[in-house]
């Protein structure tokens, strides 16, 4: 993964079982950060009807309804368990996968979309609450230099943290309250989020925050 130089990997059929996922935990998991756990949902009879019709041009030994009753089997012993907790994390994303190739493809690029805007969201209001409570080192771990555009004009941030906190006092901030989101994406790299802002005395303001993606991280 560090050689390929990317940032973000699609791990293909696994973890398939409660072995694969602890083993996963103890090297990995401390390294990386899952944005969310593909399910290609799909009922037993069609499964069994895909890997019948397969093994008519596979030559495969094993694409014949005995071996695919095994197969489901195992699944439903052992990896579903897996899917159980990967949903209670609130990492699953369901695809029908009983449609055509196309159809799932593209569903599938849907739900990766999703669960990056997802992180984009969350990051947002962490950012919000850590400007709220004058929390810097951690600001700034999220928050690069440039610029922040106030009223239309652009303003110099070399500190964004003390922009922010002074639009909030102006304001009379004191929580996080966001409506109206949408995070659309420009490229691999860069996301760009609007939303407004809810304060409580019935403000509104519209904001969009821009985030690039460096080394798998926003």
């Amino acid at each position: 993964m560090i050689e390929s130089g990317g940032e973000r990997f699609l791990i293909d059929g696994f973890p398939r079982n409660s072995d694969n996922l602890n083993g996963w935990k103890q090297l990995i998991g401390h390294s990386v950060e899952v944005s969310g756990v593909i399910y290609l949902d799909c009922p037993e009879e069609v499964l069994i009807e895909r890997i019948l019709s397969r093994g008519e041009k596979s030559g495969r030994s094993d694409d014949n309804l005995s071996s695919a009753k095994k197969r489901i089997q195992t699944f439903n012993s052992s990896t579903l368990p897996i899917i159980h907790h990967f949903q209670e994390c609130g990492l699953l994303l369901r695809v029908d996968g009983s449609r055509d190739i196309e159809a799932v493809t593209k569903s599938c690029a849907v739900e990766i979309e999703k669960a990056m805007a997802k992180e984009v969201i969350s990051l947002t209001s962490t950012l919000i609450s850590l400007a709220l409570r004058g929390d810097k080192d951690s600001y700034n771990k999220l928050c690069m230099e440039g610029s922040i555009g106030i009223g239309g004009n652009s303003l110099p941030a070399d500190s964004p943290l003390e922009v922010e906190q002074f639009c909030a006092e102006e304001r009379s901030v004191e929580s996080v309250l966001l409506s109206d989101v949408n995070v659309r994406f420009a490229g691999e790299k860069v996301a760009i989020m609007s939303y407004i802002r809810d304060e409580k005395q019935g403000q509104r303001f519209h904001e969009t925050r821009v985030w690039f993606s460096d080394q798998g991280k926003w």
